[in-house]
């Protein structure tokens, strides 16, 4: 049975280094507070005594849900939420790094180890997928476990043309996402580690195709910037930034794979002073107003959100501004009624 996430789930933070108490990205929604600051053994890697901590701290937590993990230096949470799921699943691993490698800590879990001890420790991970990874890291991946495993560079994603085809030809079962912000170019995010060059429109554009097309189990996401905290104020409101970007993202995206909406605009495509890349077809972003679950045609609330869909698409199906839609099953925008007044 399908296991869908109530509207009021919290987002979960695990504060490891005060990081969240300078931010104020979820404010605004139901969450829940972890104080993990009291812990020893965590910074980097994970000794016995913490793990045994952190274990006992979310055991009543849901791991289908949206957690925020603090910096890089934690990323290794992401294993025990993954742990608890009890269903074959694929992990999909947005980072800059593989996070494939030899604990440098002898037996100790660590952040540069997670995915490999997912690997050799989790019967339900049938799969992972690796996005946005540096090459130079891809290349010291063992070869015991490339088979399974599917990684791209952020380069070689930007070459991809069908976005569809790549998840169903690489993401077939339920999906756990764990997204690594230093996965961003510098002039998106600031982190604590080397990053790489994607975009945020990037990222954003493959959740959309995974939430989508897919049952999502849960998310994570990690990359905050300790380091700077008291000296790089700017810092602070860049990740609180993204942070915020990415919650309301991920909301709307949700929302409407369950729901309803009424198209309020539509604008053309726009590549600024850029020609549209080649091979890339001409999308329009639409907007789109909230409806309630009876689709009566009210109001609900005063908030529009956006996504891309392909100019042709639009046409082919007719769809105009203050008509209602919804998700089709190749997630795209399908026609159900006209709707006035909006």
């Amino acid at each position: 049975m399908e296991k869908k996430a109530p509207d009021t789930t919290p987002v979960v933070l695990m504060n490891f280094t005060h990081v969240y108490e300078q931010e104020s990205f979820y404010k605004k929604e139901p969450h829940c507070w972890i104080d993990l600051t009291d812990l020893e053994g965590v910074n980097g890697y994970c000794d016995e005594n913490a793990v045994k901590d952190i274990r006992e701290r979310i055991a009543r937590l849901s791991p289908y849900g949206l957690h925020f993990i603090d910096s890089g230096n934690y990323h290794y949470v992401s294993k025990f939420w993954t742990d608890r799921i009890r269903e074959d699943f694929v992990l999909v691993l947005f980072d800059h790094h593989t996070d494939m490698q030899p604990s440098r800590f002898g037996e100790l879990l660590s952040c540069g180890s997670w995915v490999k001890d997912v690997l050799d420790e989790n019967p339900f991970v049938r799969k992972v997928v690796i996005i946005g990874a540096d090459k130079h890291y891809l290349d010291h991946i063992d070869e015991a476990y490339r088979d399974r495993l599917v990684c791209f560079t952020t380069d070689s994603l930007g070459m991809e043309k069908n976005w569809r085809a790549f998840a169903q030809a690489h993401v077939r079962l339920p999906v756990f996402i764990s997204i690594d912000k230093d996965v961003l170019s510098p002039k998106e995010e600031i982190t604590d580690w080397d990053q790489g060059n994607m975009s945020l429109a990037m990222l954003e554009g493959i959740l959309q195709i995974l939430i989508r097309r897919h049952r999502i189990l849960g998310i994570d996401i990690c990359g905050e910037c300790p380091e700077l905290l008291g000296e790089g104020l700017e810092a602070v409101r860049v990740n609180d930034s993204v942070n915020e970007k990415l919650v309301n993202f991920l909301k709307d995206q949700i929302f409407m794979k369950h729901n309803r909406a009424v198209i309020c605009r539509i604008e053309d495509p726009d590549f600024g002073c850029e020609e549209r890349p080649e091979g890339r077809p001409a999308a329009c972003r639409v907007f789109l107003k909230e409806l309630p679950e009876n689709g009566d045609g009210s109001r609900c609330k005063d908030k529009v959100f956006a996504m891309l869909m392909e100019e042709k698409l639009l046409e082919e199906r007719g769809l105009a501004e203050g008509m209602t839609v919804v998700l089709d099953e190749d997630g795209t925008l399908a026609k159900i009624l006209e709707t006035e007044g909006l």
